[in-house]
């Protein structure tokens, strides 16, 4: 876990794992579990990113790191566009179907 920290208030977190390549190679990835920065920081976001991935690079064994974005909590786009700048790529997408109860 990476926490932001701004005169004592924590303004953000990361965090992140490390698990088996597609959960069955024996090379690794690192990826973040949970990535929140809140309107009054967004200085932090990169500061996190940039501690998570030097964390994952001394890792052993890790030949990738990847990041998520959703619209879960506001739109991906702002953070698409950081993590494009950090030198990550799009990978691939996720689909969603939602249950309705």
């Amino acid at each position: 876990m990476f926490v932001g920290e701004v005169d004592g208030v924590i303004e953000g977190f990361l965090i992140g794992m490390v698990d088996d390549l597609y959960h069955v190679l024996q090379p690794k990835y690192a990826t973040d579990i949970f990535f929140y920065v809140s309107d009054r920081d967004q200085t932090s976001a990169t500061g996190l990113i940039d501690a998570f991935v030097n964390w994952a690079e001394q890792v052993p064994d890790v030949v990738s790191i990847r990041l998520g974005a959703t619209d879960a909590v506001k739109t991906y786009k702002r953070t698409e566009k950081m993590y494009i700048r950090k030198g990550f790529v799009q990978e691939g997408v996720m689909y969603e179907k939602r249950i309705e109860r």
